[in-house]
């Protein structure tokens, strides 16, 4: 079992997103830098998130397009669900009208010809 408490781990990101941006920032300040340089360029890149994530804390400005927040994935994830438990349902209707004769049966008759 982890350490982490609950409301930490609810306010992390869903995706790796973060950690890829970092790194790409981190490569952009240089390769080959001395320990120093390294530690200094580190500080400077935490320091600019930190300020962007109070940004946003404090007065709703985004770094980038689109909330987020675990109330808004949670939402996406609950309709992502329901699309899903309604698709299995469609589909489950679907192989049931394929696999039931009396059902064609039933449309041949109510559609049926009328050139008699």
């Amino acid at each position: 079992m982890s350490n982490m408490r609950k409301e930490d781990w609810q306010t992390t990101s869903s995706t790796t997103n973060a950690a890829e941006s970092a790194h790409a920032k981190s490569k952009r300040a240089g390769t080959r830098l001395s320990l120093l340089a390294v530690i200094s360029k580190g500080r400077r890149l935490d320091c600019e998130f930190l300020d962007s994530q109070k940004a946003r804390i404090n007065f709703g400005i985004a770094s980038r397009y689109g909330n987020m927040s675990y109330s808004t994935r949670k939402k996406r994830a609950i309709r992502r669900e329901q699309g899903r438990m309604t698709k299995s349902a469609q589909n489950r209707h679907i192989r049931s009208s394929q696999q039931d004769p009396m059902i064609e049966d039933e449309e041949e008759v109510e559609g049926g010809d009328n050139s008699e």
